[in-house]
């Protein structure tokens, strides 16, 4: 018995589904309809049972092929941290924000700041990517003052082809250069050797105004310079204001009083000029600290190698342990590259350009001298702490043969007044 086309199409899903290639009468088109059926069906079934089949993500095996409307692709899966409380990792976090990692990273000291860097890949390449804000950030934190005096333009062995390979802008083939982390120690060193020179000095009486440790910075920034011609540049720029050539002159002064002193110095000047004819400032700061020239004979051998010029028979032979190499060779230009010129000492050319811009910097000696020992708005004394626990001590003890110690002068009110009337005096003639 034929079977009509409309129960092959409509049958119940409870009934069964007739045979139809067994029916006598059969039609092309309703074999056709079947076949493609079928063929649809095995390869739906082959999709199901291969791994990692996308087509799983859109199309569950329960769901067939059919296809609804309305079907939209489930939300990829948040990060496994956000999901997993046991394995929760705050940095990991942190480093979805790249503006909170440098924050944080302001707080980290600088050999911790290398390891995270060398130990997490995460951390490493969102530095490299942006090298240069990370190495400014922690520089303006932790050292401002340096980052403005020793800009790392100036010293280019201290920095490192940027990593994120920007091109330069005049150049578009050549990669820029960016600070590295050599600058970022570099930066630090000079900031916490500055900072230990003013409290040495201030150990021994000699105190000095806050805003000095600035002047110091340029003072050392031209003792970088090599020879005569960049140095007398670089003090007629604009980095030089008429503050810091006087706080400059109050600072040669309090070493002179340092190392002139009859108890604890030399009683000569030459150490003042000795110490600023170094490469670098660093050797005032061990000489402050009892670390170098403990002994005569280290004084010897540092003045042989800064100013000694030997005679003839002896120009060949060591004094006094000194390489005939290095004798002589710190007041020549190059720090010895050039025998043929002497070099301009910092001394002079800070005495010289503040004549050169008309400032009369040698009627405050006086003032620079007294500074920290004597207030001058109310002509009393300073004392420091030990000072005053020794005045105290006596006091206890009922002695008051010296008397003399009504009132005590205020350092810190004093060091405001004596920088404001410094600031109107000299920028006023600075102008003119």
């Amino acid at each position: 018995m034929a079977c009509p086309l409309s129960a092959i199409l409509n049958f119940a899903d409870d009934a069964p589904r007739p045979n139809v290639m067994q029916t006598d009468s059969i039609t092309p088109r309703t074999l056709d309809y079947f076949q493609r059926e079928n063929h649809l069906e095995d390869e739906s079934q082959t999709l199901r049972n291969r791994p990692n089949n996308r087509l799983d993500i859109f199309f569950p095996p329960s769901a067939g092929l059919s296809i609804r409307r309305d079907f939209r692709p489930p939300s990829p899966d948040p990060p496994p941290h956000e999901l997993d409380f046991n394995e929760f990792s705050v940095f990991n976090a942190l480093l979805n924000y790249p503006e909170l990692v440098f924050e944080t990273a302001k707080h980290l000291e600088i050999e911790d700041l290398i390891s995270l860097y060398a130990i997490s890949r995460d951390f490493h390449s969102l530095v490299n990517s942006r090298f240069t804000t990370m190495i400014k950030s922690q520089a303006g934190a932790k050292a401002a003052e340096s980052t403005k005096v020793f800009k790392f333009t100036y010293y280019s062995d201290l920095c490192i082809r940027d990593p994120a390979r920007r091109p330069l802008q005049r150049a578009q083939n050549l990669t820029r250069s960016v600070p590295g982390f050599r600058y970022l120690r570099f930066i630090l060193f000079r900031e916490r050797v500055v900072d230990e020179i003013i409290a040495c000095l201030a150990a021994e009486g000699l105190r000095l105004p806050k805003s000095t440790s600035i002047a110091i910075k340029k003072v050392w920034l031209i003792m970088d310079l090599p020879n005569n011609a960049r140095r007398t540049s670089t003090m007629r720029e604009h980095i030089w204001s008429a503050k810091d050539l006087f706080l400059a002159t109050m600072f040669f002064i309090k070493l002179d009083m340092m190392f002139t002193d009859p108890m604890r110095g030399e009683g000569n000047t030459g150490m003042r000029r000795m110490m600023l004819a170094q490469r670098s400032l660093s050797t005032l700061w061990r000489v402050l600290k009892r670390e170098e020239m403990v002994s005569q004979l280290d004084v010897l051998r540092m003045l042989v190698k800064w100013h000694y010029r030997p005679r003839r028979p002896h120009l060949r032979l060591p004094i006094l342990g000194v390489e005939p190499r290095d004798i002589g060779r710190l007041q020549y230009e190059g720090w010895g590259k050039n025998r043929r010129k002497k070099m301009l000492e910092v001394d002079y050319l800070v005495a010289y350009e503040a004549v050169r811009r008309g400032l009369d910097i040698q009627q405050h000696h006086l003032d620079m001298m007294l500074h920290g020992f004597v207030d001058k708005r109310n002509t009393k004394n300073i004392w420091t702490e030990e000072q005053l626990a020794k005045m105290a001590e006596r006091d206890g003890d009922g002695d008051d043969s010296d008397g003399g110690f009504e009132g005590q002068g205020d350092v810190e009110l004093e060091d405001e007044a004596f920088e404001q009337v410094t600031e109107e005096q000299l920028v006023a003639r600075d102008r003119v």
